[in-house]
């Protein structure tokens, strides 16, 4: 934690919604995985294949709503597909990074997730989705 804890007043009250505009390859692959599922329901005239296209739209579509992370003066929020995480950041014991995480952590998360632990609870906080410009601020205020 080398930023330390106390540099959070700087960037107070900030809060970042998730994009797939702020995934470099990614959104290229689901384009491609929409269009190749709803071509090819329309081609077989096979609904599920339909089903499937529309859901990696949905996916996309509902990123901005979904998930966001909040860093307020005194925690830090973030809210992932089906829960909310809250953490004060007095009570922060640990933000462990990519390089530290056991192969199986490593191909289940990717290289933009963090395993931020307090005394209660640990969550893994995946950045993929988000600005680069956090990822800056948070890798500088925390790591």
């Amino acid at each position: 934690m080398g930023g330390g804890l106390g540099a959070t007043s700087l960037y107070a009250n900030m809060k970042y919604k998730a994009s797939w505009k702020f995934t470099s390859g990614y959104k290229y692959i689901f384009v491609f995985l929409f269009v190749l599922f709803i071509v090819s329901g329309i081609v077989f005239r096979e609904v599920f294949l339909l089903l499937i296209g529309l859901s990696v739209l949905i996916y996309f579509l509902f990123l901005p709503f979904r998930l966001f992370v909040e860093i307020n003066d005194d925690e830090l929020i973030f809210q992932s597909w089906f829960k909310k995480s809250k953490v004060k950041l007095t009570e922060i014991k640990s933000i462990i990074g990519y390089n530290s995480f056991t192969f199986i952590e490593t191909r289940l998360f990717g290289s933009f997730t963090y395993k931020i632990c307090s005394n209660q609870k640990c969550f893994m906080l995946n950045t993929i989705y988000f600005n680069p410009e956090f990822r800056k601020k948070f890798i500088s205020l925390y790591l």
